[in-house]
């Protein structure tokens, strides 16, 4: 893999475009491009010492439903049939550039398990982006998705979110294993699929890990809209209207990525956090 020595970010998580969502008709998200603001801001950052810091993504759902095979696709290019189920929660930490300004992903794989929801609301605080996977081929892992989205959601700032206040993450509502079913069960998940993102205000993608279908686009698409959202806030020119929700209104991201020094040469790294710790 190709790495930008000027951006020390390999060549595939470098985001010089508006990335766009994978089906158009069933997005919240309405932009077709950067904010001029956003690109004013970038271009004056271009080049420098200094970066958007991190963008915390936090990964939700049922056990089983592909949570970590779907974050190891991005981050490691890897896919295995079997998994052990995830304790609390691990992370990753992935090196973008967006419009040539360093940024880095914080990616949060959290545990599906019961006995975990309870410490939950320790590892969506502070969440700019929220992924709510579901199993495409067992539709009763998408009712369930609606509820890990609002329990994200309400904690991500850290209070309750309300159609006036408070902190909103941007959402999206992930189908994985495409590659596990046939056309006609996946078009009634997807209508099923899409009639649930509407209702929560989430951006509905199909992915396999399996084959990588989505993935990588997935999260450009996630890291791009939370950026954004958060220049727009920093910089007071209406980043609330970025970030819609169910009840028709906008909502402040979470909290603003702050600028601050782009650590040069570090390498991605990865942690676990558990219930213990």
């Amino acid at each position: 893999m190709q790495v930008d020595q000027n951006l020390l970010v390999e060549s595939d998580r470098i985001i010089s475009s508006y990335p766009l969502p994978q089906l158009a008709e069933f997005t919240p998200y309405k932009d077709a491009d950067f904010h001029p603001v956003v690109k004013s801001t970038c271009a004056t950052r271009r080049g420098s010492t200094t970066s958007f810091k991190t963008c915390k993504c936090v990964v939700v759902g049922e056990v089983a439903v592909g949570k970590t095979s779907l974050v190891n696709r991005f981050c490691h290019k890897t896919f295995q049939r079997d998994y052990k189920a995830t304790i609390g929660v691990d992370f990753e930490v992935e090196k973008l550039a967006v419009l040539g300004v360093p940024f880095r992903l914080q990616i949060w794989d959290t545990a599906g398990q019961e006995r975990f929801r309870s410490i939950g609301s320790a590892y969506y605080r502070g969440a700019h982006a929220v992924i709510a996977a579901f199993d495409l081929s067992d539709l009763a892992t998408l009712d369930r998705a609606v509820q890990w989205t609002q329990d994200a959601c309400q904690t991500a700032g850290g209070e309750s979110v309300s159609a006036t206040s408070g902190a909103c993450p941007v959402k999206f509502l992930v189908g994985t294993k495409r590659d596990s079913i046939g056309d006609t069960k996946y078009r009634t998940a997807v209508a099923a699929a899409s009639a649930v993102a509407a209702r929560l205000g989430s951006e509905f993608w199909p992915t396999s890990a399996l084959t990588g279908e989505g993935v990588v686009e997935l999260f450009h698409r996630a890291a791009a809209l939370a950026f954004q959202v958060a220049v727009l806030r920093d910089s007071g020119e209406g980043g609330a209207a970025a970030c819609a929700n169910s009840d028709g209104g906008g909502q402040k991201v979470a909290s603003a990525i702050q600028l601050g020094p782009s650590p040069a040469g570090q390498p991605a790294r990865k942690s676990s956090v558990n219930c213990c710790n």
